[in-house]
């Protein structure tokens, strides 16, 4: 059986129905849409927050500065890749989104063993009680997805 080219199908990006045999020429358009690239839009937020991660990096140097340090080399460097419009900066990008998470749960894994049950206890539940750890969860994970699905991002990030 022939399949039907005058049979109208949605555009995954602007989701304009278009016939099928026009598709692949609607979707190359739609990628060179020129409103859709360049740090604007919600990039500008996350551009924002990738530069407020870099100053608790350097508040963290008088804590805990060896690691605060290489935190902050990596922070640096995203920024450096999300200016040049690097293909990498979007992984490097989601990485550096999820390093906080980690390093929560390597304290977590830290307190269980180095921590007597009743203080990990008390620690869970002051955790809980802030809900910082699920408001990060929340927040990287919308990142993530914008990050991984925007057409902005594929656009801007091409170098």
């Amino acid at each position: 059986m022939k399949e039907n080219n005058q049979t109208k199908v949605k555009c995954k990006y602007c989701s304009k129905e278009v016939q099928k045999i026009n598709l692949e020429d609607h979707i190359e358009e739609c990628s060179k849409n020129p409103n859709l690239k360049g740090i604007n839009g919600w990039m500008i937020l996350f551009a924002i927050n990738l530069y407020g991660m870099a100053i608790t990096y350097i508040l963290y140097l008088f804590t805990i500065p060896f690691i605060s340090a290489l935190f902050l080399i990596f922070q640096g460097y995203v920024i450096y890749s999300m200016h040049q419009k690097k293909k990498l900066f979007k992984k490097m990008a989601i990485i550096a989104l999820w390093i906080p998470l980690g390093l929560v749960i390597l304290s977590f894994i830290y307190a269980l063993f180095a921590l007597t049950a009743e203080q990990f206890s008390q620690l869970i539940d002051e955790l809980m009680y802030k809900a910082d750890f699920v408001l990060y969860l929340i927040w990287a994970f919308i990142w993530t997805q914008y990050l991984l699905s925007s057409k902005r991002v594929k656009n801007t990030f091409v170098n």
